[in-house]
């Protein structure tokens, strides 16, 4: 039999590490807001293939990745170019914090939340993906979130 991952302790962790920021999240109550209407969508539409483009601690990914794994299916493809608002400027990201740019510490945040053989980080603008996406095999997307700059 399958668990389920949203339990507190979970739930903890991503508040703590995933920082939900502007998702309707209430952190008292352990509600994740629009993070449980991204689990519940994939949870309902089983998806083979989930496309995240951006965010800032991974609140997003993790929530939808979560969906996949308790589904026991599909994968999670996370395009973000790792902007810092410190490094490169406000004009480049709002409120990125460079978080996506060591492969080994991606690795490990999503590690965390046991979604890291779910999830494949992609360190492009949106605009370098598409034009790799034939090339890199991946399947059609089933369900695409749009937390960042799309062309950029």
């Amino acid at each position: 039999m399958h668990s389920f991952s949203l339990n507190s302790e979970v739930i903890g962790n991503i508040f703590h590490f995933a920082k939900p920021l502007g998702h309707n999240e209430k952190r008292g109550s352990f509600n994740l807001g629009f993070g449980f209407l991204y689990y519940g969508a994939v949870r309902a539409f089983r998806p083979k293939h989930v496309l995240i483009i951006g965010s800032g601690f991974g609140f997003s990914v993790v929530c939808f990745a979560l969906g996949l794994k308790d589904n026991g299916k599909g994968i999670l493809s996370f395009v973000d170019p790792s902007y810092d608002v410190l490094k490169h400027g406000p004009l480049k990201t709002v409120g990125g914090r460079g978080m996506w740019d060591k492969p080994e510490e991606v690795k490990k945040h999503f590690r965390l939340f046991g979604i890291d053989e779910i999830v494949t980080h992609h360190k492009l603008k949106a605009g370098e993906f598409f034009p790799r996406f034939k090339a890199l095999g991946l399947p059609l997307i089933d369900i695409a979130f749009v937390d960042g700059e799309p062309l950029l």
